[in-house]
């Protein structure tokens, strides 16, 4: 049986890495190891981790604050020695039997090189939100030319999701340190055009949705969010096979700056999205709602709303 690494990159995540540890020690996998890769932590992230090591074979790497979530993946990754390698953010977790489906899948398709699967939204309490989707219908191995055209409108893989082969990690280049928000999204656009996939068409993990969120904290600076998604559309929508996949794209990426801005309470730019909206014909639009999942993103993250409201603002003094 092949080993897998979890790769748990963290920083001052005692709040929520107990849950995603327990999640991984309920996998009861033999042949699984943990690395911790922290990133500089200050509260009681690493006791927390230190406590799993009666349960987990479990290493922790005390690296030196470098401030950036894909380099210090990448760092973990370096430490790992399994064939295949999955992440864990410290806010998310994984279902008792995630690893199971896995190499259930991997016993099936030994040729594969990515295995996927849906994944669910919570909140910051754990309750569930909603699923967000994978737009590939049936279950088994994918055509990759699909994987990308479908990625490439909207990244519907949560981090908690991929199991990967180590070498096709680094052969694709890892993560991009440069993107804080798209390093994820960037990586498995690669993938999908080096190697074969295979799709679990299950739910298996959770992806915490909550405000200290390291994304969402970043997403605060519009153009500089807008600069993370146009980064990767100018490298892979320029070609001709995906010049009607590319409009869905570039849409879809206004419709994210807007929400973020909404999200913020900052002023929307309503003259990019619109002029996006302009150039979308019927075959761009139908790609435009069928791979950007925006009705299961904007109503996972409605709902958390209603659960677990933000602060009203403080009156001012009279």
């Amino acid at each position: 049986m092949e080993l897998i690494s979890v790769i748990i990159p963290t920083y001052n995540g005692a709040d929520f890495l107990a849950q995603a540890l327990s999640s991984v020690a309920a996998q009861s996998d033999d042949f699984l190891e943990v690395i911790v890769s922290d990133d500089g932590s200050s509260d009681e992230t690493l006791d927390i981790a230190q406590s799993f090591k009666d349960r987990l074979a479990l290493e922790i790497k005390c690296l030196p604050r470098v401030g950036n979530w894909a380099k210090n993946s990448n760092r973990g990754v370096l430490a790992a020695r399994g064939k295949f390698i999955s992440f864990l953010h410290q806010d998310d977790f994984w279902d008792p039997q995630r690893l199971n489906a896995l190499r259930q899948a991997m016993n099936v398709d030994k040729d594969a090189s990515v295995f996927v699967h849906p994944s669910r939204y919570v909140s910051s309490g754990g309750r569930s939100l909603g699923v967000i989707n994978c737009p590939f219908g049936r279950q088994g191995r994918l055509d990759g030319q699909q994987v990308f055209e479908r990625l490439l409108v909207q990244n519907f893989i949560m981090m908690p999701a991929p199991l990967i082969s180590r070498s096709a990690f680094w052969d694709a280049g890892g993560f991009d340190p440069k993107l804080w928000y798209t390093a994820d999204w960037k990586l498995w656009l690669e993938l999908s055009r080096r190697c074969a996939w295979h799709y679990i068409n299950k739910p298996l993990a959770n992806f915490r949705l909550h405000k200290n969120a390291q994304t969402v904290k970043s997403s605060g600076s519009t153009e500089d969010f807008r600069r993370q998604l146009t980064n990767v559309l100018e490298h892979y929508a320029n070609s001709e096979a995906t010049i009607s996949t590319g409009v869905s794209a570039r849409c879809a990426a206004e419709i994210n700056v807007a929400l973020a801005s909404l999200f913020h309470r900052e002023n929307v730019q309503w003259q990019p999205l619109m002029r996006s909206v302009k150039k979308l014909r019927v075959k761009s639009t139908v790609q435009l709602f069928k791979y950007s999942r925006i009705h299961e993103r904007i109503g996972s993250r409605l709902l958390c709303g209603l659960l677990e409201p933000r602060p009203a603002a403080p009156k001012n003094a009279s």
